[in-house]
């Protein structure tokens, strides 16, 4: 191999290196954020090394926010069973 070769080898991985750069990477990227975003909900907390827990929200630690939201929902559940609508729960 001459160095006129090696030379068009040399392009030639790079534009395939620009290739994947510019076409499959961001799709593999996109990806993996919104895996690593769905994983935090799942886990409650942020997650670097290790998962940071969030804060418990309002709603677990206050009583009242809990039966109000509980109340509203039976009371949307006993509202739409009594209306026509066919797809009432």
């Amino acid at each position: 191999m001459n160095i006129e070769e090696l030379n068009a080898r040399v392009r030639e991985k790079l534009d395939e290196i620009r290739r994947y750069q510019e076409q499959e990477l961001p799709d593999i990227i996109g990806t993996e954020a919104v895996n690593h975003f769905r994983e935090s909900f799942a886990n409650e907390g942020f997650t670097d090394e290790t998962t940071t827990k969030w804060k418990d929200v309002k709603q677990r630690t206050n009583p009242k926010r809990v039966d109000r939201a509980a109340a509203a929902i039976e009371y949307m559940k006993v509202g739409l069973a009594h209306s026509n609508n066919p797809t009432a729960v």
